[in-house]
């Protein structure tokens, strides 16, 4: 830790960088264990746990060298087919990845690693050691066909063809005549088991050194072994000896022989014959180039920043083009301006729209790290889970989905330990054995729906009345007047649990509490769909992102508000003679008849007592929805549609601070005209 500051920049990239390859170890192990992976999975956990041992060594960071260095040895036991994988491998490579997590962890926050790994490196190494290594069998050949090594010479030469095909001459025509040509014949051990994914390993190891022309058969990566003899040929170009040549297919493991040999040098022409259709096949084995470039967070959120001042700016210009227009009809230079501003508000969309992308992130970055946790509380509960995630391609603004890890941990925790029933009591009830839990992303208009469903028990909403009346929440004659979803939110009130017992897992009731108050922070909403026996269903709505908005400016005398547009159902106006037909109060409460159901009505200049006259002879309705509630907000006027930076008024409000206790208010927005827009918190109203 002497040698760099947690600040330096080869420092940061060595955390980024580990960071992804241990995640990506995660996950092939758990694919491995699912039955999925297959040798190439092997090689990549190989590939990324040598690039942790040269990274780590490079930085000076010993524990994590060894424990890689351990690791990788296991892993070319395993690449051998010298150790097989099962739960007692899988569980210790698991070790392996938490003690990778803990180091990194420590180096993150700047402090000095305090696990001690010596035992587990001595169990995987006591693993390594207890097995012998296979020995290959290779025949490298010259130009004339004669054996450079024909130390265990398996096959005779003669039984392969080591010349080239008329096909195989007219798909080298065109080969640039700087490189050399190679025929390589690989034969497999007869037991080879997966001899479509060795051949794959064989031509991609031969890809970084060289392009492959063709190859027989040229289906082998569909072909089942049944069907593939041991005999995998090779056309191969590079500007390489035989020496490397060899050394990239040996490092594959159950071949038998190796043969190889040149039949063209550098710029000698082959000849072909005419009339032969070329098919190209090297384009299969390409590899992708992606260009990406590291960016600092901060210069992100910066130029966001800049943005948003640049969409205030871009209104206010608007409305002073506007205004000149009016004022200055025939002048030209007004004329000029007016006729630009078009391609300005064109560029500030473009600009915007860019600059908000580059803040999305995938949920992959997210969802990749519940199938481990689903797997170890599955296994500490003795409850088979097919664990299902769809759409973890789906992306939304990064600060959005650093405040979802919590609640998605807390709901999936939740479903394995109440959910999901044991094997047992799902034989009982005549469910599969296997439990399901499902989490799903999609995108639906400007929001991100996420959502997590089990097919277990359900939520008993009896059990959850009586723990209501218990709590004093409600009285009884209060609940017979709620639907089903209505008593199942209570789940949601702080120290809330009809758990019977508490476990380490879950069941002191401050999990759905935290849940529902960092969606609501982030201006989303959940809910809960459930039926008992057949399972539930959890449902967040999230916005795209939380710096800029669409919304519906609303004025109550000299104040002015935004509704997000992404809340409202319908405006509506009405004349007198309506707003007495349609407008009730029961109580000190008044309702509208809106769609054949009367929804609760908030006033909000009376609300936030900015104004209290009402108007007899017209008003305007905004219909909102928030969960499943629609609520009707009276405003005064409505103003215009606009798209608004969100400034956070977070710090400023609550106890004892500038502000103090403001509700209803989400944050504030700079119009164009210098005015100030308070952003209504649906969320807040429709619970007052």
């Amino acid at each position: 830790m002497d040698k760099f500051n947690i600040n330096d920049v080869y420092y940061s990239m060595f955390l980024e960088e580990t960071k992804e390859q241990i995640e990506k170890i995660e996950q092939d192990l758990l694919l491995l264990e699912n039955g999925q992976g297959n040798m190439e999975t092997i090689n990549d956990i190989f590939r990324m746990a040598h690039s942790i041992k040269g990274a780590s060594a490079t930085m000076g960071f010993e524990d994590m060298e060894k424990l890689s260095h351990s690791l990788e040895n296991l892993l070319s036991k395993i690449r051998d087919k010298e150790i097989d994988i099962d739960v007692n491998i899988l569980n210790i490579f698991f070790k392996g990845i938490d003690g990778f997590k803990y180091i990194h962890q420590s180096l993150s926050k700047g402090e000095e690693c305090i696990i001690d790994l010596n035992e587990l490196i001595e169990e995987i190494d006591d693993i390594v050691k207890s097995r012998k290594g296979l020995e290959k069998k290779v025949v490298l050949e010259d130009e004339n066909g004669e054996a450079l090594n024909k130390k265990n010479d398996a096959q005779n030469i003669e039984d392969v063809d080591l010349e080239l095909s008329d096909y195989e001459k007219k798909l080298c025509e065109n080969i640039d005549l700087e490189l050399k040509l190679y025929k390589i014949i690989i034969i497999m051990s007869s037991n080879t088991k997966m001899k479509s994914v060795k051949a794959f390993l064989i031509a991609n190891n031969l890809v970084g050194i060289g392009d492959i022309i063709t190859t027989d058969p040229i289906n082998f990566e569909q072909l089942p072994d049944e069907d593939f003899k041991n005999i995998f040929k090779i056309v191969f170009a590079a500007n390489k000896e035989y020496e490397e040549i060899y050394k990239n297919i040996n490092s594959i493991s159950e071949i038998e022989k190796i043969i190889i040999k040149k039949v063209r040098d550098s710029k000698k022409q082959v000849e072909t014959p005419k009339n032969v259709k070329i098919i190209e096949k090297k384009e299969k084995f390409k590899r992708k180039e992606i260009s990406t470039i590291r960016v600092d967070v901060n210069k992100i959120d910066k130029l966001l920043n800049l943005v948003g001042e640049f969409i205030i700016d871009k209104e206010a210009l608007n409305q002073i083009g506007d205004g000149l227009k009016r004022r200055y009809k025939g002048d030209t230079l007004v004329s000029k301006l007016v006729s630009m501003l078009p391609h300005i508000n064109y560029i500030g969309t473009e600009l915007q729209e860019t600059v908000m992308s580059t803040r999305m992130l995938s949920l992959e970055h997210i969802f990749n790290r519940f199938p481990r946790m689903v797997r170890d509380l599955s296994q500490k509960c003795n409850k088979d889970i097919n664990f299902i995630i769809e759409g973890k391609e789906t992306e939304i603004d990064r600060g959005i989905i650093e405040e979802l890890i919590d609640p998605l941990t807390h709901i999936i925790r939740n479903a394995i330990d109440h959910g999901l029933e044991t094997m047992a009591e799902r034989k009982l009830t005549q469910k599969d054995k296997v439990g399901t839990l499902k989490l799903i992303a999609r995108h639906e208009e400007n929001n991100v729906v996420i959502e997590i469903e089990d097919d277990g028990k359900g939520i008993n909403v009896e059990r959850i009345k009586k723990k209501v009346m218990e709590k004093n929440l409600a009285r009884e004659e209060e609940l017979q007047t709620l639907s089903n979803g209505e008593i199942i939110n209570y789940i949601f009130e702080p120290g809330f649990s009809t758990a019977k017992e508490v476990t380490d897992i879950s069941g002191r009731g401050v999990g759905l509490n935290v849940v529902r108050e960092n969606i609501r922070k982030l201006n989303g909403i959940i809910e809960i769909k459930s039926e008992e026996g057949i399972g539930t269903k959890f449902v967040i709505k999230l916005p795209l992102t939380l710096a800029i908005i669409q919304a519906l400016l609303i004025g109550e005398k000299s104040y002015t508000f935004a509704i997000p547009i992404t809340s409202i159902i319908e405006t509506l106006r009405l004349k007198e003679e309506e707003m007495i037909d349609k407008i009730h109060k029961v109580g000190n409460s008044e309702f509208f008849d809106w769609r054949d159901q009367a929804i609760p009505i908030i006033r909000i200049g009376e609300y936030f007592d900015v104004c209290k006259e009402r108007n007899n002879k017209k008003l305007f309705i905004v219909v909102v929805g928030h969960s499943e509630k629609r609520f009707a907000f009276i405003v005064n006027k409505l103003l215009e549609e606009q798209e608004i930076v969100i400034k956070s008024m977070g710090a400023f409000i609550g106890k004892d601070k500038l502000l103090g206790n403001i509700k209803g208010i989400s944050g504030v927005s700079v119009l164009g005209d210098g005015r100030f827009a308070h952003i209504l918190d649906i969320a807040s109203l429709t619970r007052s």
